[in-house]
């Protein structure tokens, strides 16, 4: 996990702990939810520039597997 990932989770449980209001909870729920989409994003970019470097490899005639 990303650390920018860590320190908006942190940051939305503080202010959630400091404010329990109906709105600190939505956006806790909120940052949760953009930081699991940053997360999946994130293992799609690394599948895809691992899968870009195999057919790079591949064209180039170099076997990697």
């Amino acid at each position: 996990m990303h650390w920018w990932i860590q320190q908006a989770r942190d940051s939305a449980a503080e202010a959630q702990a400091a404010d329990p209001s109906p709105e600190n909870l939505m956006a806790a729920a909120q940052v949760e939810a953009l930081a699991s989409m940053a997360e999946a994003l994130h293992r799609i970019a690394s599948a895809l520039e691992k899968q870009d470097g195999r057919e790079r490899a591949r064209l180039r005639g170099v076997d990697v597997g």
